[in-house]
């Protein structure tokens, strides 16, 4: 009885709403003058700290997987280029610039790897010859993750090479 708070309709619909049930789920276990001084402050208001670790971790796992997309459908294109399939090829070209500018607009990378990456899909667009559009994504491979690297966490970074590889080897049965 002693930790009972009687609330106005006003407070109580702040403070029971989802937003104060995840503040008061972030500060833990709150006593009275800890809920009263909740009340007065206009943190009920804002983002809780827990969910906005939660929106941080999923826009983060949707760009990752944004740039696991661009590498798999420029394989796919190298693919069908090397088995002549110029029309397939083309397409997956299609979708890479789709998806590039999507990714560009939107992802943490650091400008001059954006840049990079802008001038080494403009020339694979016009290579012909599958050693270089190979290497061309290899270098683009490699500079999009050392970028990674540096700008993530090493967990979600393995997280990223693993299931790189898993995309990589079921790319390799096509």
């Amino acid at each position: 009885m002693e930790n009972m708070l009687i609330l106005c309709e006003h407070c109580h619909k702040h403070f029971d709403s989802f937003n104060g049930r995840l503040w008061r789920r972030s500060l833990g276990t709150i006593n009275i003058d800890q809920a009263v001084q909740l009340l007065q402050s206009d943190r009920l208001k804002e983002t809780p700290p827990i969910l906005k670790m939660q929106i941080e971790r999923f826009a983060l796992a949707l760009k990752c997987g944004s740039l696991r997309t661009l590498f798999k459908v420029l394989r796919k294109a190298i693919i069908f280029h090397k088995k002549g399939d110029e029309k397939k090829a083309r397409l997956f070209l299609g979708h890479v610039k789709r998806n590039w500018r999507f990714i560009y607009k939107g992802t943490f990378l650091p400008e001059e790897v954006k840049e990079k990456i802008e001038s080494l899909l403009q020339g694979i667009y016009r290579l012909d010859s599958i050693d270089e559009m190979e290497r061309t994504e290899q270098e683009i491979r490699d500079t999009i993750t050392r970028a990674l690297a540096q700008n993530v966490t090493p967990e979600v970074f393995s997280k990223f090479k693993e299931a790189l590889l898993k995309q990589d080897k079921a790319l390799s049965a096509i």
